[in-house]
């Protein structure tokens, strides 16, 4: 199934009970604005098709996984949005280089694309940024829209389904070239316990 049946105009499909779920608390400056929350599987997108991707995303959110073996604290919090396009994505999850060449998965070495099953249907989509084929770390983008050109080329493995209005406001400090005029956060993440 497409994503598009998922997202359509309306944005991520209704939570599942069972499905895992991450989420970020995102400064702009020094003021927090507000909470996003993933949900990293779910009836469409299953864990089986993107397992490693999930377990890798998961793992950063709650810095389960301690240290890399080059001694970086494995885990999104602290880490900078440093690349935010209006219209496109927004893309974060370099907490070694801070500039988007960097990153580290859990899993030590780059891993591989699991599935392109999913497609960048819309607003709110949760992908992997890579170099190339399966050279997957920890970066991660989110789409402010349709972005098929993105398609068979990176990993979805998740949805935003709580604070769109986080999102929008994530993107009104993005520029053309990418650079942030703001300097946008995660300030906490973790796995969401109910």
């Amino acid at each position: 199934m497409h994503a598009e049946s998922l997202l359509g105009s309306r944005g991520p499909a209704a939570p599942q009970p069972n499905n895992p779920r991450a989420f970020m608390d995102i400064r702009i400056g020094d003021i927090p604005v507000g909470q996003l929350v993933f949900e990293t599987e779910d009836r469409q997108l299953r864990k089986d098709l993107a397992t490693r991707t999930c377990e890798n995303f998961l793992k950063l959110c709650s810095g389960a996984a301690g240290l890399s073996d080059s001694g970086f604290e494995l885990c999104y919090k602290g880490c900078a949005f440093h690349r935010i396009v209006p219209n496109e994505v927004c893309q974060c999850g370099d907490f070694t280089k801070e500039d988007g060449t960097g990153g580290e998965s859990v899993f030590g070495a780059d891993f591989e694309d699991e599935t392109f099953a999913m497609t960048h249907a819309g607003p709110g989509v949760l992908s992997m940024v890579n170099s190339g084929p399966d050279s997957n770390r920890s970066q991660f983008f989110i789409t402010f829209a349709r972005m098929p050109s993105l398609d068979n080329h990176h990993v979805v493995f998740g949805y935003v389904i709580e604070g769109m209005d986080i999102l929008r406001r994530i993107e009104a400090c993005g520029s053309m070239s990418g650079k942030p005029r703001q300097t946008v956060t995660v300030s906490d993440c973790g796995i969401v316990r109910e």
